[in-house]
């Protein structure tokens, strides 16, 4: 390809993300931007792709042999890109012995990429490739999906309205960011303990988790927030992360201490964040595994 028709197409594909383009028939919605984040979803085959939002929703989800990619065929962190998606699939992860689902997103159905990182070969799966079918319906966590109940005594200051004004807000910030929220209800009613909450939560933990995501480079999903019985005291400062071996390997490699306590290891950051690797059943309310961020004063 010559530099002049190179530059040709970033100019009409900054033309089309600058003016946007109409919806076209069955359903179909444009979308584009930066991808910014790439997470894999083992038990769904299929990828969760966030972008920055210069046009349509963020994250869009890619499915090898029916998501069609055209020039230059990259799905990875840095490129541009520009299509269109249609209806939700969802993002089906590995967790710990079980399958859970993080949420449902747009199906991407064709997309053309920059090719700004290179040859034109792709991290994803090939187009073409065979696909594994995608669950319709989520499988459901036995009662002990790790890290998603929450685990303290006492209601959230933050949690007497069941829908605080930021929510979707905080929803959305998390997300552009490339960190998941989880919820063994698939809600976020702040009174309902089975919910996942994340609006009131302070600024010290939207950055703090913000902050993980970026400096491990490790999948970050949120599990617990500000909802109904979560860790009283904590004012918005504490947040419950589910464990993957990535994340985990990069608070334990960083850490400049530990502290053996009875719910479990905690794991003390140089900038006062602490992270403890809380024990299945080490509360009553605690039905499995998982991290618990302190993004300010302690509350275990």
């Amino acid at each position: 390809m010559t530099k002049s028709s190179f530059f040709i197409k970033i100019l009409l594909f900054s033309v089309f993300l600058c003016f946007g383009m109409p919806k076209i028939s069955y359903g179909w919605e444009p979308f584009g931007g930066m991808i910014v984040n790439v997470t894999k979803c083992e038990c769904s085959n299929n990828e969760m792709v966030f972008h920055t939002q210069a046009a349509g929703p963020s994250p869009v989800m890619y499915q090898p042999g029916v998501s069609k990619l055209y020039e230059f065929k990259k799905i990875e962190v840095g490129e541009w890109f520009l299509g269109n998606v249609s209806i939700d699939v969802p993002c089906i992860k590995q967790m710990g012995p079980i399958c859970v689902s993080v949420g449902s997103y747009p199906l991407i159905i064709m997309t053309g990429t920059s090719g700004s990182q290179g040859d034109s070969s792709s991290g994803a799966n090939p187009v073409g490739s065979t696909p594994t079918p995608t669950p319709t319906t989520p499988p459901t966590p036995p009662g002990t999906t790790p890290g998603n109940t929450p685990t303290g005594g006492g209601v959230n200051n933050n949690a007497n309205e069941n829908t605080p004004a930021n929510e979707t807000q905080n929803r959305q910030t998390l997300s552009q960011n490339g960190i998941g929220v989880y919820s063994s209800g698939n809600c976020s009613d702040c009174a309902n303990p089975s919910c996942t909450c994340v609006g009131g939560l302070s600024d010290s933990s939207m950055n703090g988790v913000t902050n993980l995501r970026q400096q491990s480079g490790s999948p970050v999903t949120v599990t617990g927030g500000t909802e109904g019985g979560h860790h009283r005291g904590c004012s918005g400062n504490c947040v419950d992360i589910n464990h993957d071996p990535s994340l985990d390997n990069y608070i334990q490699t960083n850490a400049q201490s530990t502290t053996n306590t009875q719910y479990g290891t905690r794991y003390n950051m140089a900038d006062g964040t602490t992270y403890l690797f809380e024990n299945a059943g080490a509360t009553p309310m605690t039905t499995g595994s998982h991290i618990h961020a302190e993004y300010g004063p302690r509350s275990r």
